[in-house]
Parts: structure tokens; sequence; C-alpha cells
């Protein structure tokens, strides 16, 4: 991946990533900053902390459940 070629900080990474988001995928993260914002959250900082709400918010908890049972 490229983050592995490149030492960007995690900021970056984060910029990176979300500058590749197309259509739905751009609504929900411009949702999502908004939604943080009025919350008082800080926003999202880390490709890592990126990675966690993706998968929290799309990946089906069975598919997570069968994963962690295949990879033991």
């Amino acid at each position: 991946m490229i983050f592995d070629i490149h030492r960007y900080y995690e900021e970056k990474k984060v910029m990176l990533a979300v500058v590749e988001f197309t259509d739905y995928a751009m609504v929900w993260w411009e949702r999502l900053v908004v939604e943080r914002r009025r919350n008082r959250e800080r926003p999202v900082r880390t490709w890592e902390e990126l990675k966690t709400i993706m998968k929290r918010t799309y990946v089906p908890k069975t598919i997570i459940g069968n994963c962690l049972i295949v990879y033991k």
C-alpha cells in the first residue's frame, strides 16, 4: 500500500483516503464530519481510526465473527 512506501503522517493518510471517496462514500464521510462536529467529537485523525469506523459501519458483525473463527 502507498502508506508503506511513503512516510505520511496520520492526518495525511486520512486525507489521502478520503480524497478517493466517490458517490455514497463521500456523502457518508461528509455526514460523519458534520455529525462529529455537532457532537463535539474530535475529527478522525488516524488511518486506524478511519478503518475502525468504516468496519463498524459497513462490515456486518456476522462476517467479523466468521473471520475470527476461521483465522484462530
